[in-house]
């Protein structure tokens, strides 16, 4: 499996991904890297486990909106239903990251 070296708001994270995924995780965080170098340049360093959640906040909420308006107006509320969850499921991994890589 390999491991991989990326960079989100100046702090290296090591990660793995499978074989062939290299590139788009590469470019995933890039995309991540982007919203929350966007979110300290406008809010200043507030903790990197904050700006990590309202990054992964802001870009659940392009997604949803982006599935919302293909899906239409009777499948919004699933649609909200179901990135809600995904919302929570995503806040509670980027925390247990956040504290595996602060308690090295």
């Amino acid at each position: 499996m390999p491991q991989l070296n990326i960079t989100v708001n100046g702090h290296s994270y090591s990660v793995a991904c499978e074989a062939g995924e290299e590139d788009r995780l590469q470019s995933l965080a890039g995309l991540v890297d982007e919203k929350v170098s966007s979110l300290a340049r406008q809010l200043g360093q507030i903790g990197e486990n904050k700006l990590l959640l309202m990054g992964a906040l802001l870009l659940a909420d392009e997604l949803m909106d982006r599935d919302t308006g293909a899906a239409g107006e009777s499948a919004a509320g699933e649609a909200n239903g179901a990135a809600a969850g995904a919302i929570d499921s995503a806040a509670e991994r980027i925390e247990d990251i956040v504290a595996r890589l602060e308690s090295h």
